[in-house]
């Protein structure tokens, strides 16, 4: 998902910098060709997340037969936030 978005992306900042050199706007180039040159970089990471939960290391969850114990499992974590905050997802308990 994220790679095609990078490469979404890259294709406007082209597109922006053939226009730029088209209409004479060259004191856009420097701007274009920086963020060009992070989205490539970006791409070029493969920084598709993948989240995966073990639940070896969840204290009481193996113990869970049932839906309901499931249930009662999570009710009892309390209050949980998902929040974003400058790009970072934090997650929060209390």
């Amino acid at each position: 998902m994220i790679s095609s978005k990078l490469a979404t992306a890259e294709d406007a900042v082209r597109e922006a910098l053939i226009y730029a050199l088209e209409k004479k706007r060259y004191k856009s180039l420097n701007d274009l060709f920086q963020l060009l040159d992070t989205i490539v970089t970006l791409k070029n990471s493969n920084n598709d997340y993948v989240f995966s939960l073990n639940t070896d290391n969840v204290p009481g969850y193996s113990d869970m037969s049932t839906s309901e114990e499931t249930v009662d499992y999570l009710n009892n974590l309390g209050n949980i936030k998902i929040t974003s905050t400058n790009n970072n997802d934090v997650i929060s308990f209390g």
